[in-house]
């Protein structure tokens, strides 16, 4: 070998100074049409997926498979021949929607050949009252060979979702003759009355209605496991009930009285309900406790009665002992209960881990709120500081006393009374003490407990937030402007340790806007009680405390 020869082949190993003694390789080449069909096909599918649920959050119809086939050929016959990849229309009538975009739909359904449907389908009635007849009668025109469509793949149309339609629509939807015997899924939203929708063949797991009264919904409710309604008179809520062996979780908003006078109460066990969420359509009607009177629930763990202040708790109490169910989430108002009654439903429920005490939502109707909330945290305190003691043996009594409510997780209040901050460490702790006051130990009360959250609502109504100061636009008397904060640095302090512990959120709400109430009681404190303790001061130096508009 020549020297010439020996120096090339060395400079051919010798590592090149640019690319950091590494030596650099090519990388080969992928094309992604080698994949398998069936691959890409399955690409597409994750693509369909997340454009389905990106655009169903932003209201917007989604491309679905149709960009797919735009990028070449290849992509073009694989999109096409998918049926899976046009099992799912979700299509929102507009008031510009054209006759062109109708039939590009129906060529959606057509591409799923026998593949299972999902099918939503959205109108603008509800959402746009000043239509006249005859823009009803062009919506209608345009839409109505979609729903002849949709009609006639109602055999296998798995989830269905009809959403502000005209009436006509739902009655146009049947005439096709499919039965709609593979139907799980059914949701049903009308701004107008309708006259009939037969769906008998249907027996799907999942119903919600809103504007559509039962009576007009031949259905079969055998194999139902959830159901959601709006808007129903009482009578007809005991029809799906008994009709409904199956029904696991059932939500009924604005529930009404019946106009039916030959209707009469029936006892329905719900054997196997496990969630029961109610509202009545006027805070002033008793449905709600003709409901609980009528229905047995052996296997009840949520309760729920949200915007009810005339609900009575001896009602409420017998059907829970009726029902003699393992509840663990409860729901109810504070402004229609006593403390007494709080802690009946505590000594009544000890596996409870949830408890929901809210106020009323509509101001203009609401209760005058009691002191019922702060007085029942108080019986909940374990802190022997907050409680009265006379002698040994009542000190020995209360500190032997079992804990009420000992599996408690979560605790939510919603209250416009005031509220005692100091209370909250105690719901946690307990403190034993001896008779002089020296506390002994301190014992965990509530092991289990992992959050409390707490907003109080504020009674200045017009506060509009542009003003940090505690005392802009408060419509209350000046010396009681404050005495919903923090009153002092050592419950600040306790407060702080709690918040290491658990997740407290406690929070003011003051007209449009919700702040933070350590953030409020900081300012104020600073003010009247001097320089912070060091614990309290780094607490708030980590955190940022940005008040919250609502909408």
């Amino acid at each position: 070998m020549t020297m010439e020869a020996t120096e090339n082949n060395e400079d051919s190993r010798r590592p090149d100074p640019n690319s950091n003694g590494l030596r650099l390789f090519k990388a080969p080449t992928f094309n992604i049409e080698q994949l398998p069909f069936e691959i890409l096909a399955h690409i597409f599918q994750l693509y369909v997926i997340e454009d389905k649920q990106e655009r169903t959050a932003s209201s917007v119809r989604p491309n679905g498979a149709f960009p797919l086939g735009s990028v070449c050929r290849t992509w073009r016959r694989v999109a096409w021949t998918s049926q899976h990849l046009w099992s799912s229309l979700s299509f929102w009538m507009r008031k510009e929607t054209t006759e062109n975009q109708i039939q590009l739909a129906i060529e959606w359904l057509g591409r799923a050949c026998q593949h299972p449907l999902e099918i939503s389908l959205q109108g603008y009635i509800e959402e746009d009252l000043s239509l006249d007849s005859r823009s009803q009668q062009n919506f209608v025109a345009i839409l109505s060979p979609l729903i002849d469509a949709i009609g006639r793949s109602l055999d296998r149309c798995n989830r269905l979702e009809l959403l502000n339609l005209p009436s006509s629509t739902y009655a146009r939807l049947t005439l096709s003759g499919k039965p709609p015997v593979a139907l799980q899924y059914l949701t049903l939203r009308c701004a107008d009355p309708i006259a009939r929708l037969d769906l008998a063949l249907a027996a799907p797991v999942f119903l919600q209605l809103e504007g559509i009264p039962m009576d007009c919904l031949s259905i079969d409710y055998a194999n139902l496991t959830e159901f959601s309604v709006s808007e129903i008179p009482i009578n007809q809520v005991q029809q799906v009930l008994a009709g409904a062996p199956r029904l696991v979780k059932c939500y009924l908003m604005d529930i009404d009285d019946t106009d039916d006078e030959e209707w009469e109460r029936k006892s329905v066990v719900c054997r196997e309900m496990t969630e029961l969420r109610a509202c009545p359509m006027y805070y002033h009607n008793d449905v709600v406790a003709d409901l609980l009177r009528s229905i047995t629930c052996p296997s009840l763990r949520v309760f729920s009665v949200v915007d009810h202040v005339s609900l009575n708790l001896h009602t409420l109490i017998g059907f829970l002992l009726r029902s003699s169910c393992p509840l663990t989430h409860l729901t109810i108002g504070e402004e229609n209960t006593t403390c007494e009654d709080l802690v009946r439903i505590a000594t009544a429920l000890p596996s409870l881990t949830f408890l929901s005490l809210t106020k009323y939502e509509e101001a203009a109707v609401a209760l005058r709120s009691s002191s019922s909330v702060n007085s029942f945290c108080h019986t909940l305190c374990l802190d022997e500081r907050y409680h009265t003691v006379s002698d040994v043996d009542s000190v020995n009594q209360k500190n032997s006393m079992p804990v009420m409510l000992p599996g408690l997780r979560h605790l939510l209040i919603e209250t416009r009374s005031l509220f005692s901050w100091e209370y909250l460490p105690g719901l946690r702790s307990r403190y034993c003490y001896e008779a002089n006051g020296t506390r002994l130990r301190e014992e965990m009360g509530r092991s289990a407990l992992e959050s409390i959250s707490i907003i109080y609502e504020h009674p200045d109504r017009g506060y509009d937030g542009r003003d940090s100061d505690i005392h802009h636009k408060i419509h209350v008397d000046e010396s009681d402007s404050e005495k919903y904060l923090i009153q002092n640095w050592d419950t600040f302090s306790q407060l702080v340790k709690l918040s290491g512990e658990i997740r407290l959120d406690l929070q003011v709400e003051r007209g449009f806007w919700r702040e933070h109430l350590f953030a409020l009681s900081y300012t104020a404190l600073k003010r009247t009680s001097g320089r912070p303790p060091e614990d309290v001061k780094q607490f708030m130096c980590s955190r940022t405390w940005a008040p919250q508009r609502l909408t």
